[in-house]
């Protein structure tokens, strides 16, 4: 569906076709067929797939069986993807391999070629447990699409040629790379749980986009997420359907890298990370770098930071805390901030080096209209130590 390029407006997720592995209990089952499932915050009938057609026959694999894969042929329908085939399922979940962390394979763009200064295009995202994206990545094992649908998980090593859904408590995601999406608190069929899930930890996964309906609880460190091209990195969000509310809370970003977004695709607006209705947020040591491949991409870019205030669901965002970042390109505003409650934003380098809109790195809090603001009021923020390409600076919106 259409994308609206309003900074404040929903964007869907991209559309994706896959297999479907869901998790419960002890237990995977695997579907062919997942076609046409979207994120975003619209009408959760708006990111229902297609509902999937499949001959399924499952067996009982040995305890030590890899993970499971299927062959299958296909036929697809120009208007509702769906297939036909024969899988086999395994009763057993991935086994996990211990390894110990190295560096992420994946390098930088050539600093020659990048219209950053080398000293910021260079730089890597390190932590006392590793730097940021894969663990190791030479273990990885090959699996369809996979649904979380009951609590205590963990889910290692693998490649998951699909998207990830979350919709339990108590998930642990490491060392894992996601080539579609992940989806919190969002199934294959759009569905949306309550009690929103809670204490989600991905740690070393590597992902293009993460999308979410509401969760208690989600921390994303030592991730990488690249290759972004048809809305934000991370649209992380609460929501509301009729009388029932999704609420969000407790979000954590740390040491992580956001980087290379690809050309385009769509009319959706383009940031780093898009947060919306959530309280308490903190977004550390961190790369943010929202630097667009080409005019188009630019034009398209709103900000590396677009954190709302009442945003779509009459809750405004609170308690945000954004330090020691580096946080690059963006469109003429690289920080959008309404959130209320105590927050502060401190020791972060901002850089327009490369970015030909460039206004300012803070969308001044006279912008906003009233009715965008909670109590009708600007709640300015605590700053102190931010730079722009090296030189110290002031927000508008900081005390």
């Amino acid at each position: 569906m259409p994308r609206a390029r309003h900074r404040r407006s929903p964007v869907c997720g991209p559309r994706t076709t896959g297999r479907l592995i869901a998790v419960a209990g002890g237990a995977i089952a695997l579907l062919l067929g997942l076609a046409g499932c979207q994120s975003g915050h619209n009408d959760p009938a708006s990111r229902k797939p297609s509902t999937p057609s499949a001959d399924v026959s499952t067996h009982t694999g040995p305890s030590n069986s890899p993970t499971p894969t299927a062959t299958a042929k296909t036929s697809t329908h120009a208007a509702t993807p769906k297939a036909a085939a024969k899988t086999s399922t395994h009763a057993a979940t991935p086994k996990a391999t211990t390894s110990t962390p190295v560096r992420k394979t994946s390098e930088p763009r050539d600093a020659a070629a990048s219209p950053v200064a080398p000293a910021l295009a260079n730089a890597r995202v390190q932590s006392s447990s590793g730097s940021a994206g894969l663990s190791n990545p030479s273990i990885l094992q090959d699996s369809a699409s996979i649904n979380l649908t009951t609590p205590g998980h963990t889910l290692q090593n693998l490649r998951i040629k699909g998207n990830l859904f979350i919709t339990a408590s108590s998930q642990v995601i490491r060392n894992v790379k996601v080539d579609g999406t992940i989806y919190i608190n969002s199934g294959p069929r759009g569905e949306i749980k309550s009690p929103v899930p809670g204490n989600i930890l991905l740690s070393h996964v590597d992902f293009k986009n993460i999308y979410s309906n509401g969760f208690a609880g989600l921390t994303i460190d030592r991730c990488e997420s690249h290759g972004s091209n048809d809305g934000p990195n991370a649209q992380l969000f609460d929501y509301r359907s009729g009388s029932t509310y999704y609420p969000a809370s407790n979000l954590t970003i740390t040491n992580s890298w956001f980087h290379d977004v690809a050309p385009s695709v769509s009319d959706g607006h383009i940031e780093t990370l898009h947060l919306g209705g959530i309280k308490n947020i903190t977004i550390s040591n961190n790369i943010l770098d929202e630097r667009a491949p080409d005019q188009r991409t630019l034009n398209l870019t709103t900000s590396v930071l677009n954190i709302g205030g009442y945003e779509l669901y009459g809750v405004s965002s609170s308690n945000v805390i954004i330090e020691s970042n580096q946080i690059l390109g963006g469109g003429y505003y690289q920080l959008y901030l309404i959130a209320d409650g105590s927050s502060r934003v401190t020791n972060n380098r901002f850089s327009k080096v490369g970015d030909p809109h460039f206004a300012g790195v803070q969308y001044p809090p006279s912008g906003y209209s009233p009715a965008s603001l909670p109590n009708g009021r600007y709640p300015y923020f605590s700053q102190g130590g931010n730079t722009l390409d090296g030189v110290a600076i002031k927000l508008p919106g900081g005390r």
